[in-house]
């Protein structure tokens, strides 16, 4: 679900394959910057309220 929300966040579709792997984490990593969340590469509540609910941005 991760690799396919992240395209609502402004990143090309990532490809579906159930990995956590290199392009996700800098998915990740460059949404929490953009956001101004603490940048750990880890997809805590914010980000996940981010993506699942991009119309209504952050915290929602």
């Amino acid at each position: 679900m991760l690799n396919f929300q992240a395209r609502y966040v402004g990143f090309a579709p990532l490809a579906v394959d159930n990995s956590f792997g290199p392009a996700t984490y800098n998915a990740v990593v460059a949404t929490q910057r953009k956001w101004n969340f603490t940048v750990d590469g880890i997809v805590g509540p914010q980000v996940w309220s981010l993506i699942c609910y991009p119309q209504m941005g952050p915290g929602g």
